[in-house]
């Protein structure tokens, strides 16, 4: 082997590793900018879909504004959760104080070791819904707001409504500070609602919602 044709194969070696090397690097980088632009892109979204109590507060007093145009409800009834922070917030906002009834919403696919006393279970398309027998001995004829935090389909509160129905109540309104579009499923819309969140993710000032 000739020292020129040795001094080829040495060049092309060396060629090939500097090659490798930037490879490498690019790979290195392209890795990088990947996960940069991924959480800039998560932040972003999550910024979008965060909602401040700032928000909460004038989402409220909106609701409070539009429920009470034609309406001046007797009772309200709200979910534990988030919907319970939306419902005492809207109690205040009202400037008065009505009863209140809170109802507990339970995954079938993980159900409660106890069942507490004192409430009925109906069935909506996804959840078990708990409601207090108290609720029976409100007179019939009163005006009924069902505040809640978000609906997503309403199947919820088409539940609900249906048992209000059964029980007398025929002058219901459902108000939820946001309402989540989703695809296809929708059940209910809310008779009032302040904010329409186009994805199924949204972030509350204490956390992320569901």
């Amino acid at each position: 082997m000739s020292v020129a044709h040795q001094f080829r194969m040495s060049a092309q070696i060396e060629a090939m590793a500097i090659l490798n090397v930037v490879f490498g690097m690019t790979t290195i980088v392209g890795v990088i900018l990947s996960v940069y632009f991924y959480r800039r892109s998560r932040d972003a979204h999550r910024q979008r879909f965060r909602y401040t109590w700032t928000d909460i507060e004038q989402g409220v007093q909106y609701l409070r504004d539009k429920v009470t145009k034609d309406f001046s409800p007797d009772v309200i009834i709200h979910p534990a959760g988030a919907g319970g922070v939306v419902a005492n917030l809207f109690l205040l906002s009202l400037g008065t104080r009505i009863p209140m009834f809170e109802f507990m919403i339970e995954d079938p696919q993980r159900p409660w070791t106890w069942s507490p006393e004192h409430f009925s279970r109906l069935h909506s398309l996804r959840w078990d819904v708990r409601l207090p027998d108290s609720l029976a001995s409100v007179p019939r004829g009163s005006r009924i707001v069902i505040v809640d935090a978000v609906c997503l389909t309403g199947s919820t509160v088409s539940a609900l409504r249906e048992k209000l129905a059964d029980l007398g109540f025929e002058r219901v309104r459902f108000a939820a500070l946001l309402r989540v579009t989703p695809a296809d499923g929708i059940v209910v819309v809310p008779d009032v609602y302040y904010i329409e969140n186009p994805t199924n993710e949204w972030y509350w000032p204490w956390g992320k919602g569901r």
